[in-house]
């Protein structure tokens, strides 16, 4: 880790290893502002390889892999400790601006990086947060969801994101280990040409702990962003018109609290679809025509 002029702004806080959390997503010699990508609940760096292609090949484009998606480790269980282990990651570019973007869950920690590093002297060039849930309330404690809600809303990522119906019994959710329960989900995601044949169950396993943590987390914001907080907001399509347009003011409203500014653009797509084409293509227009005003 280089401990030279803005790098060492930055305390170490976590192990070394996190460092191998910061991921190419497209390498490149250019001098453009790189971009530092961090996926929502349950996902890996992948997600962000069509933005990573939207926004053209001249500009180098990270993503930070969540703690818990490795064989092996454990998640991290709030925001803040997420935040605290890609601190080091972010260390082996800090010494040159950067572009902070972060989807769903992944939003939430792209702000508290965000803010901790402009409390060290350090000013993301950006910050965007894609369909990311407002900060909860004061006091609220973590989310008590059972494993069989968990399975369930995990079952239901899959189903949005392939637009496929998954026949998974219900009572496999909460009847059965958390191995047995990966296998049937794994046999159907091979079924419907989702997974390789020749994959294993297992690598469902990172998946559904990072995705079950991330669930669980509360975050409220302790610091001011002192910039602008580009906010992306999308079709929520599981609510009414109406209640869908309630939800994304009360999410504006609620992120504006902890933003000097705020610029919302309301774009196509819904909450998975945001990050694949064609969505993907308008979305990297959008955040490219903003960095130019």
């Amino acid at each position: 880790m280089s401990t030279s002029g803005q790098d060492a702004k930055v305390t170490a806080r976590t192990p070394a290893t996190s460092i191998d959390a910061l991921i190419p997503l497209h390498s490149t010699h250019s001098r453009a502002v790189p971009v530092i990508c961090i996926p929502g609940a349950g996902a890996s760096v992948t997600s962000f390889m069509p933005f990573a292609s939207a926004i053209g090949h001249q500009r180098p484009t990270f993503g930070l892999q969540p703690l818990g998606i490795g064989p092996g480790e454990t998640p991290c269980e709030s925001v803040e400790d997420a935040a605290s282990y890609h601190l080091d990651a972010i260390c082996r570019i800090a010494s040159r601006p950067f572009h902070l973007v972060g989807h769903s869950h992944g939003g939430r920690v792209a702000f508290e990086l965000a803010v901790r590093l402009q409390a060290e002297g350090i000013n993301p060039a950006s910050l965007t947060l894609i369909d990311s849930e407002a900060p909860d309330p004061v006091g609220t404690e973590n989310l008590s969801l059972d494993e069989a809600a968990i399975r369930g809303e995990f079952v239901h990522v899959f189903e949005k994101i392939h637009a496929i119906e998954l026949s998974l019994s219900p009572g496999i959710h909460a009847s059965t280990d958390r191995e047995t329960f990966l296998s049937a989900l794994h046999g159907l995601l091979v079924a419907h040409g989702r997974l390789p044949a020749r994959s294993a169950s297992s690598l469902l396993l990172g998946p559904l702990a990072t995705f079950a943590a991330a669930r669980r987390a509360r975050y409220r914001p302790t610091r001011v962003f002192e910039g602008i907080l580009r906010l992306v907001q999308v079709r929520d399509v599981d609510l009414t018109l109406d209640d869908d347009l309630a939800q994304r003011n009360a999410y504006v409203e609620e992120w504006a609290k902890h933003a000097r500014d705020t610029d919302v653009w309301h774009g196509p797509g819904d909450h998975f679809s945001i990050l694949q084409q064609p969505q993907i293509k308008t979305m990297a227009c959008w955040w490219h025509d903003g960095l130019k005003s």
